[in-house]
């Protein structure tokens, strides 16, 4: 079902604590099981650690049925998109995607959000000796990916998972990529220190954001998009340079187009305090 090298990096996102493991548990409807009590369903391989927030209602019909939409046609937005309204070349997250897979020789990386894993499955080669681990918050972006990386033979754990509370313990992932993600946060701070805070010494986080004042079309898809909710957090390249200033790392950075890519280095005296535990 789940192999030992994947449980043994796996923790509970309601106790928060790298003391107790999650465990396989049941037959016919096996889940993950806390010390602490919690569940989480495996529906079709897929773990489901998705913990409910307080106060925040479970999807509704109409936010399912978007998500939905956007699994089936990311495939092909993504590159006319990047194409004509964000003027960047699709293959530089192909690009990035290499060096991010490159950095992870030997240990684990992280995905997330995975997406359809089309950019995974166009970077990943046999010469690749590393654990794969992919997230999304979205379970039709998680179908997909599992048939496109089954198809293209890559072993990989997929898990349904919020940004904001990671099922990983401390110090996992030598390689983190998260393409076209932070604008998709719902709080960008708690997701990067997330992030941050599952990577290892020496690890790095990568990935690529859309970005404002990068030109009036750009814009006004942008505007369209913040309307709907579909990114509602976009800012300019400068404020989301600082935001990853912030995590303590050594922050590399380019930009094409309404595109930043960026790569934030997890130093070893990196102590960058989660916003959580901030007063």
């Amino acid at each position: 079902m789940i192999r030992p090298e994947f449980l043994a990096i796996l923790r509970c996102p309601v106790c928060c604590t790298d003391a107790t493991a999650l465990h396989v548990a049941g037959l016919r409807e096996p889940s993950l099981a806390c010390d602490c009590g919690a569940m989480f369903p495996i529906v079709d391989g897929i773990p489901d650690v998705m913990p409910h927030r307080v106060g925040e209602p479970a999807k509704n019909y109409r936010t399912e049925t978007l998500d939905n939409v956007l699994a089936g046609t990311y495939d092909l937005l993504m590159p006319l998109m990047s194409a004509t309204a964000w003027r960047c070349d699709p293959l530089h997250f192909v690009d990035w995607a290499n060096m991010a897979l490159g950095r992870a020789q030997g240990g684990f990386h992280l995905s997330l959000p995975i997406s359809t894993a089309n950019i995974l499955r166009h970077s990943w080669g046999p010469h690749l000796d590393l654990q794969v681990v992919a997230v999304d918050s979205s379970w039709e972006m998680l179908h997909r990916a599992k048939r496109r990386l089954r198809r293209a033979k890559i072993d990989a754990l997929l898990i349904r998972a919020d940004v904001e509370r990671l099922p990983f313990k401390n110090g996992t992932f030598a390689s983190i990529l998260s393409v076209n993600g932070l604008h998709t946060f719902d709080n960008r701070a708690y997701g990067l220190a997330e992030l941050f805070r599952v990577a290892r010494e020496g690890g790095t986080l990568a990935g690529s954001t859309l970005i404002r004042d990068q030109g009036r079309f750009a814009e006004w898809v942008l505007d369209r998009y913040e309307h709907y909710g579909l990114s509602p957090m976009l800012r300019g390249k400068h404020f989301v340079c600082s935001e990853l200033a912030e995590l303590g790392g050594k922050v590399s950075y380019e930009s094409y187009g309404a595109v930043l890519f960026f790569a934030v280095e997890k130093l070893a005296e990196t102590s960058a305090q989660h916003p959580s535990r901030l007063h």
